[in-house]
């Protein structure tokens, strides 16, 4: 909804006109994508530890890869590759001292897979298009398709949408403003420009911006532990690569309308 002013401004739904029915679907799947990599997310973390979520979660840039050469044409190459999987590594290695746990480990690292090959999806068809479409005019009926399908899981699962406090209210529209306006907006303006791997393994310094909010909030409460510190160093060096490599191949082509 705060979103639908602006695309009303800018003029996006206009371009809605001349959308071929096929990505109106695309759209709604993409939209189902988004909702689905982060309902299996949460859920995961039910069933087994954070740290063995988050590295399982990690592994979306792989996904990512493999879906856009296979389905776009768009295959990395091999220093893409080596890029990709030292920052999946780095990602890895942040999080491996607490790995295992849960009560149902299992189960808690399938959903976290599940949530990895969802989210990669999700990226790729916005690849796929954002090549037609400006950024309102993708991400307004993308995150409504999103908020349909997360409300109908809540409903399903009998979620309350209400009675929480003040504070809680707070931080469900700090997630709004921070995560989807200007974090998954940005991901989504930049799937335009760059091929979608790239958005996937750039979104793996999301781990590494944790800590070190975590260390200018909480200060010495929150020391980076070694593992920490080699995985962020991972993340860095794997994000570096794959962007170096990709921009020495020059600017990619379009994709085509598959």
């Amino acid at each position: 909804m705060a979103l639908l002013p602006v695309l009303v401004l800018t003029g996006g739904w206009r371009e809605w006109r001349r959308l071929p029915r096929r990505d109106v679907g695309l759209l709604a799947v993409a939209g189902a994508g988004l909702a689905l990599h982060l309902i299996a997310w949460f859920r995961s973390l039910e069933y087994t530890s954070v740290a063995s979520s988050t590295v399982l979660v990690s592994t979306t840039p792989i996904f990512v890869g493999a879906l856009s050469a296979w389905w776009l044409r768009e295959s990395p190459d091999r220093a893409e590759w080596v890029g990709l999987l030292l920052a999946v590594a780095g990602a890895a290695c942040i999080g491996w001292g607490d790995l295992g746990g849960g009560r149902d480990p299992l189960l808690g690292d399938l959903l976290a897979v599940s949530a990895a090959v969802l989210g990669a999806i999700y990226f790729v068809l916005g690849r796929r298009l954002r090549a037609g479409l400006g950024i309102w005019a993708y991400a307004v009926p993308v995150y409504a398709a999103a908020a349909a399908v997360c409300a109908g899981a809540a409903v399903a699962a009998g979620d309350p949408f209400g009675g929480w406090p003040a504070g809680t209210w707070v931080a469900f529209a700090g997630l709004a403003l921070g995560p989807t306006l200007l974090g998954h907006t940005g991901f989504n303006w930049a799937l335009r420009h760059v091929r979608a791997y790239v958005v996937g393994v750039v979104q793996l310094l999301e781990p590494l911006g944790a800590t070190l909010l975590a260390i200018l909030v909480l200060g010495g409460k929150e020391v980076p532990a070694v593992t920490t510190l080699v995985g962020g160093a991972g993340i860095l060096g794997g994000v570096w690569l794959s962007v170096r490599a990709r921009a020495r191949a020059g600017p990619p082509p379009a994709v085509t309308r598959i």
